[in-house]
């Protein structure tokens, strides 16, 4: 995918009437193979993240771009995802203060496979499975995270996604089973 970003701001005229223009910023959305699990290959130009070893937690991959200010969307498809394990897509606040294998629940915002918020709570896209799309959108000024299920047309959106102590937010895929498989679409 290429993903948005609305970062800057400048002014347009027309005649004697100002306008703020917002200037989009687009770049192809791709995994960091430096901030990505080792039980994780990232294939496709790093665009797909596949898990290549089981382990006892999430392996992660991380998105490159860091999220400080802006609103910016990109959309997930969701590969070979079981119903045994859930698989996770979101955003982890970076950097991740015990290292990245040893990334815990609490810094990520996100949905689960199972159709659950990484919270626990129920969520209102409920379950996600081989082949769906998924289309996030993190607004940094409200603080707030949405996803679009594609298929079923479902929205859900978290509230207070800040990094921690002046960190950034990035893009997640939290993957348990071997084979699970995401791409930046």
């Amino acid at each position: 995918i290429w993903h948005t970003s609305c970062c800057q701001q400048c002014e347009a005229r027309v005649g004697s009437k100002k306008y703020a223009i917002c200037k989009v910023a687009v770049s192809p959305m791709v995994f960091d193979a430096s901030a990505t699990s080792k039980r994780i290959q990232l294939e496709d130009d790093d665009r797909v993240a596949r898990c290549v070893r089981t382990g006892c937690q999430y392996a992660i991959a991380v998105g490159s771009t860091r999220y400080v200010v802006g609103v910016h969307t990109w959309e997930v498809k969701v590969h070979s995802c079981t119903t045994n394990f859930c698989m996770i897509i979101g955003v982890v606040s970076y950097p991740l203060p015990d290292g990245l294998d040893s990334a815990r629940e609490r810094d990520w915002y996100g949905w689960k496979s199972n159709g659950r918020r990484c919270s626990g709570e129920l969520s209102a896209i409920s379950t996600f499975q081989n082949g769906d799309v998924l289309k996030l959108s993190l607004d940094c000024k409200t603080n707030t995270l949405s996803v679009q299920h594609e298929r079923k047309g479902t929205l859900d959106i978290l509230e207070n996604v800040v990094p921690r102590d002046g960190g950034c937010l990035r893009a997640l895929a939290g993957l348990y089973e071997e084979s699970q498989r995401v791409e930046f679409c």
